[in-house]
Formats: structure tokens, sequence, C-alpha cells
């Protein structure tokens, strides 16, 4: 989960990454901050805690996001266009 904001105003989004066919998809959902405090209350303990730092680049006319997952086995980039 992602919060983002400063002093009381916050936005939150839940991020999932999940295993499929050898494919790694990537699911965003904005939630409330109530949904946001329940989630973090009752933390599934099978489920580990995704860290992401994002770099982003202007190469001519293309905006380019690298999302850096270092937590992950093998830390996988996600490039975007």
């Amino acid at each position: 989960m992602v919060k983002k904001g400063i002093k009381d105003s916050y936005s939150y989004t839940q991020e999932i990454m999940l295993k499929k066919l050898d494919q790694l998809l990537h699911k965003k959902k904005n939630i409330s901050a109530h949904e946001y405090l329940n989630l973090i209350e009752n933390k599934v303990q099978d489920y580990n805690t995704l860290f992401k730092l994002r770099k982003v680049a202007i190469l001519n006319t293309f905006y380019i996001k690298m999302d850096y997952y270092p937590n992950i086995d093998g830390q996988p980039i996600i490039l975007t266009m």
C-alpha cells in the first residue's frame, strides 16, 4: 500500500503483484483511509510488503517510468512509456 501526501491530506493506493503463467501482473487500486487502516491492522502473514522505488526520465519525446523492486528475488525493473 502506498500512502502519498503531506500534513493531513493523503491518498492511498493498494498495489498487488501476481505471478500467473510465468508473467508478473501488476494491479493498482485506490482505497480509502478507512480501508488502508483495516488492511494495516489485519495484515495477512503470508503476504510480503512490497517496496518500490520509482525513477522518471524524459528521453526525446518519451516519458519513461522505471519501477524498481529491491525486496523481490531478481530485483525486477518494470519500464512504462
